[in-house]
């Protein structure tokens, strides 16, 4: 882990933070996991121009997951996080189908443990069009993560969370 932050929260008290600066100060990219003692609940913002998405907590994780929508064009791009919630090396295998259902094409990547990778519908695949995406890993690993879509000229940003099987 690059650290640690430990705090307590009253009941329905909320904090926010600018990662990078407020905490885990100096970190440029990454993930948060949280341990509690008691239900939470929270969202990261991510920004682009004068553009904030709002990606609401990841809550779990597994073997499989999906992404049932993806936007690649030349108006549009989609962008893929996947991140290794294991403390080992997680193979995975993204997949991309039709609207249809019909396969497109599938990319393997080793995910180091806890470790993230992202990239563009575009550049994973050099597609273009809509359809849909999962990733699996092996029984004994999991993995979780979401998308990211937005507009070429900067207009429009959104964040959806995997949907976790």
């Amino acid at each position: 882990p690059l650290g640690q932050e430990e705090f307590t929260l009253g009941g329905y008290e909320r904090r926010t933070w600018l990662v990078g600066q407020g905490i885990f100060s100096g970190v440029d990219t990454g993930w948060i996991k949280v341990v509690a003692t008691g239900p939470v609940d929270g969202f990261v913002l991510f920004g682009r121009g004068a553009m904030l998405a709002g990606v609401s907590a990841l809550k779990g994780s597994g073997t499989e997951i999906s992404f049932p929508h993806f936007h690649q064009d030349g108006q549009w791009w989609t962008g893929v996080a996947l991140i290794n919630t294991s403390l080992m090396e997680a193979e995975t295998e993204l997949s991309a189908y039709e609207t249809s259902g019909d396969d497109i094409d599938s990319h393997e990547e080793t995910l180091p443990p806890l470790g993230k990778w992202v990239g563009t519908v575009e550049g994973i695949f050099g597609l273009s069009g809509q359809g849909s995406l999962d990733a699996s890993t092996a029984y004994f690993n999991s993995i979780t993560g979401f998308l990211l879509f937005g507009t070429q000229d900067d207009s429009s940003l959104a964040g959806v969370p995997a949907e976790t099987h």
